[in-house]
């Protein structure tokens, strides 16, 4: 089986009482050489603008994004 690569994001979530101690990982978007997927992070902006779709007082903080193999367990498909 040939290795494939997903971007990782990193997320923390703040609360109306304070910032969380879980980190939320997010696996999106295949590649199939860590190179076309370091590419893809050099060319895009990950600006997020969550405020609408949150209650008010809580908050989605990017720690990071970076490209990473595809784990095993990794359910790959569409959402919708």
């Amino acid at each position: 089986m040939n290795t494939l690569y997903m971007l990782l994001f990193s997320f923390t979530l703040a609360t109306p009482d304070g910032p969380r101690d879980e980190v939320i990982h997010v696996y999106s978007k295949n590649f199939t050489s860590m190179e076309s997927c370091e590419s893809t992070l050099k060319t895009r902006g990950w600006a997020f603008k969550y405020g609408a779709m949150l209650k008010e007082g809580y908050e989605v903080k990017l720690n990071s994004v970076k490209c990473a193999e595809q784990p095993t367990d990794v359910l790959v498909g569409s959402a919708g």
